[in-house]
């Protein structure tokens, strides 16, 4: 999977953090990427905005989010508004992890904006690079 994501990402030097995640930046939007248990599964997920007050206002909102995409999901957390994916792993593709990731980072970065402006809270880079490339 670190393969596929250094080779799609075009970073050799991703690894896995403490946590065993794989972190990618998508203009405002912090990509975790992350093997679960059993090398079942890869789960992509952006923690789209933090220190939000979770209320039936957002949640709402979320649900309305969530009727319009496909293939991943928002919810909420812990003061946190969070877009994610999951894909098999067994057998692993790669194209689906290297698919599946510029949809969470795309959907996090925006959305996060919208969703910041009607709820408040903070993005995980308010400092946005031009274009919507991988870092």
């Amino acid at each position: 999977m670190l393969k596929a994501i250094r080779e799609a990402s075009g970073n050799p030097d991703l690894e896995f953090d403490e946590d065993g995640d794989v972190l990618l930046r998508f203009g405002s939007a912090a990509v975790f990427v992350r093997v679960l248990g059993g090398s079942s599964g890869v789960r992509m997920f952006s923690p789209v905005l933090e220190s939000v007050e979770i209320n039936d206002r957002l949640l709402g909102r979320l649900s309305e989010l969530n009727a319009e995409i496909r293939f991943a999901r928002f919810f909420a957390a812990e003061g946190r508004v969070i877009v994610a994916a999951e894909v098999f792993a067994a057998p692993f593709v790669a194209e689906y992890v290297t698919q599946a990731c510029p949809q969470v980072g795309s959907l996090a970065d925006e959305y996060g904006g919208t969703l910041q402006k009607e709820f408040g809270g903070r993005r995980a880079f308010e400092d946005v690079p031009e274009g919507n490339e991988v870092q």
